[in-house]
Protein backbone atom coordinates (compact mmCIF):
# COMPACT_ATOMS: atom_id res chain seq x y z
CA UNK A 1 0.00 0.00 0.00
CA UNK A 2 1.47 3.69 -1.03
CA UNK A 3 1.39 6.69 1.00
CA UNK A 4 -1.24 7.72 -1.04
CA UNK A 5 -2.85 4.60 -1.12
CA UNK A 6 -3.03 5.15 2.97
CA UNK A 7 -4.29 8.75 2.98
CA UNK A 8 -7.12 8.16 0.82
CA UNK A 9 -8.19 5.16 3.06
CA UNK A 10 -8.24 7.51 6.05
CA UNK A 11 -9.87 10.07 4.75
CA UNK A 12 -13.63 8.02 4.51
CA UNK A 13 -15.90 6.21 6.91
CA UNK A 14 -16.77 7.49 10.87
CA UNK A 15 -14.10 8.94 11.85
CA UNK A 16 -13.91 11.61 9.80
CA UNK A 17 -14.82 14.81 11.23
CA UNK A 18 -15.66 12.68 14.29
CA UNK A 19 -15.60 14.71 17.49
CA UNK A 20 -13.71 12.73 20.50
CA UNK A 21 -13.44 13.37 23.96
CA UNK A 22 -10.58 12.09 25.51
CA UNK A 23 -10.27 11.41 29.79
CA UNK A 24 -6.83 10.89 31.05
CA UNK A 25 -4.38 11.60 33.13
CA UNK A 26 -1.02 10.47 31.47
CA UNK A 27 0.22 13.23 29.43
CA UNK A 28 1.58 11.05 26.78
CA UNK A 29 -1.20 9.20 26.71
CA UNK A 30 -3.49 12.06 25.70
CA UNK A 31 -1.11 12.97 23.08
CA UNK A 32 -1.31 9.47 21.40
CA UNK A 33 -4.73 9.86 21.02
CA UNK A 34 -4.47 13.21 19.80
CA UNK A 35 -2.00 12.27 17.00
CA UNK A 36 -3.61 8.97 15.80
CA UNK A 37 -7.73 10.16 15.89
CA UNK A 38 -6.20 13.29 13.97
CA UNK A 39 -4.23 11.41 11.34
CA UNK A 40 -7.62 9.53 11.11
CA UNK A 41 -9.40 12.30 10.41
CA UNK A 42 -11.10 12.99 13.54
CA UNK A 43 -11.13 16.62 16.17
CA UNK A 44 -9.76 15.55 19.37
CA UNK A 45 -10.46 17.13 22.92
CA UNK A 46 -8.42 16.00 25.79
CA UNK A 47 -8.77 16.91 29.52
CA UNK A 48 -6.68 15.16 32.59
CA UNK A 49 -9.55 15.28 34.90
CA UNK A 50 -13.16 13.91 35.16
CA UNK A 51 -14.13 17.66 36.52
CA UNK A 52 -12.86 19.06 33.47
CA UNK A 53 -14.63 16.41 31.15
CA UNK A 54 -18.03 16.86 33.00
CA UNK A 55 -17.46 20.73 32.54
CA UNK A 56 -17.09 20.43 29.07
CA UNK A 57 -19.94 18.11 28.77
CA UNK A 58 -22.47 20.11 30.38
CA UNK A 59 -21.28 23.58 28.93
CA UNK A 60 -22.67 21.64 25.89
CA UNK A 61 -25.53 20.32 26.93
CA UNK A 62 -28.31 20.33 24.27
CA UNK A 63 -25.81 19.48 21.37
CA UNK A 64 -24.78 16.55 20.75
CA UNK A 65 -20.95 17.39 21.39
CA UNK A 66 -19.27 14.13 21.00
CA UNK A 67 -19.42 11.93 18.92
CA UNK A 68 -17.69 9.57 21.20
CA UNK A 69 -15.92 9.48 25.25
CA UNK A 70 -13.05 7.47 26.10
CA UNK A 71 -11.53 7.49 29.38
CA UNK A 72 -9.26 5.60 31.39
CA UNK A 73 -10.30 3.42 34.13
CA UNK A 74 -7.76 4.82 36.71
CA UNK A 75 -6.59 7.76 37.66
CA UNK A 76 -4.99 7.91 41.31
CA UNK A 77 -4.80 11.72 42.05
CA UNK A 78 -8.09 12.25 40.39
CA UNK A 79 -11.69 11.74 42.48
CA UNK A 80 -13.71 11.23 39.27
CA UNK A 81 -11.91 8.13 37.75
CA UNK A 82 -13.00 6.25 35.09
CA UNK A 83 -16.66 4.05 36.35
CA UNK A 84 -17.38 7.01 38.40
CA UNK A 85 -17.04 9.11 35.04
CA UNK A 86 -19.36 6.75 33.56
CA UNK A 87 -21.98 6.69 36.33
CA UNK A 88 -22.07 10.56 35.97
CA UNK A 89 -22.42 10.75 32.19
CA UNK A 90 -24.96 7.90 32.49
CA UNK A 91 -27.25 10.89 34.33
CA UNK A 92 -26.73 13.56 31.53
CA UNK A 93 -29.16 13.77 28.54
CA UNK A 94 -26.70 13.15 26.31
CA UNK A 95 -26.16 9.62 27.99
CA UNK A 96 -28.21 7.64 25.35
CA UNK A 97 -26.23 9.66 21.75
CA UNK A 98 -22.95 9.52 22.97
CA UNK A 99 -20.98 6.13 23.12
CA UNK A 100 -18.26 5.63 25.81
CA UNK A 101 -15.10 3.42 25.41
CA UNK A 102 -13.31 2.94 28.90
CA UNK A 103 -9.45 1.92 28.37
CA UNK A 104 -7.54 0.39 30.97
CA UNK A 105 -4.58 -2.13 31.93
CA UNK A 106 -7.17 -4.19 33.58
CA UNK A 107 -8.99 -5.15 31.19
CA UNK A 108 -7.22 -8.08 30.18
CA UNK A 109 -10.13 -11.02 29.86
CA UNK A 110 -13.75 -11.24 28.99
CA UNK A 111 -15.23 -11.43 32.83
CA UNK A 112 -13.44 -7.66 33.38
CA UNK A 113 -14.86 -6.15 29.85
CA UNK A 114 -18.33 -7.47 31.13
CA UNK A 115 -17.66 -5.59 35.11
CA UNK A 116 -16.31 -2.02 32.22
CA UNK A 117 -19.65 -2.61 30.76
CA UNK A 118 -21.49 -3.00 33.90
CA UNK A 119 -19.80 0.17 35.10
CA UNK A 120 -21.33 2.28 32.34
CA UNK A 121 -19.13 1.67 29.37
CA UNK A 122 -20.53 0.58 25.95
CA UNK A 123 -17.31 -1.04 25.22
CA UNK A 124 -13.55 -1.65 26.79
CA UNK A 125 -10.29 -1.69 25.26
CA UNK A 126 -7.09 -3.19 27.01
CA UNK A 127 -4.00 -0.78 27.30
CA UNK A 128 -1.70 -1.32 25.38
CA UNK A 129 -3.75 -1.92 22.85
CA UNK A 130 -2.82 -2.08 18.80
CA UNK A 131 -3.96 1.32 16.70
CA UNK A 132 -5.66 -1.12 14.48
CA UNK A 133 -7.78 -1.99 17.38
CA UNK A 134 -8.44 1.18 18.68
CA UNK A 135 -9.42 2.08 15.56
CA UNK A 136 -12.15 -0.39 15.16
CA UNK A 137 -13.59 -0.22 17.94
CA UNK A 138 -14.14 3.66 17.35
CA UNK A 139 -15.30 3.10 14.33
CA UNK A 140 -17.89 0.47 15.71
CA UNK A 141 -19.24 2.37 18.01
CA UNK A 142 -19.44 5.68 16.34
CA UNK A 143 -21.75 4.04 13.47
CA UNK A 144 -23.84 1.64 15.57
CA UNK A 145 -24.22 5.23 17.85
CA UNK A 146 -24.99 7.07 14.84
CA UNK A 147 -27.34 4.84 13.12
CA UNK A 148 -29.51 4.08 16.14
CA UNK A 149 -29.78 8.01 16.56
CA UNK A 150 -31.13 8.31 12.85
CA UNK A 151 -33.81 5.18 13.50
CA UNK A 152 -37.14 6.19 14.30
CA UNK A 153 -38.37 5.70 17.92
Amino acid sequence: MTSSDRTAETQKGPLIGAEILVVDDDEATRGLYTRVFTEWGAKVTTVARGAEALEILKEKMGESPFDLIITDWERPRDPIDGPELLRRIATLALAKKTPTLLASARLTDRTEIIGAKRQGANAGIAKPFGLDELRLTAENLITVFRQQSQSPT
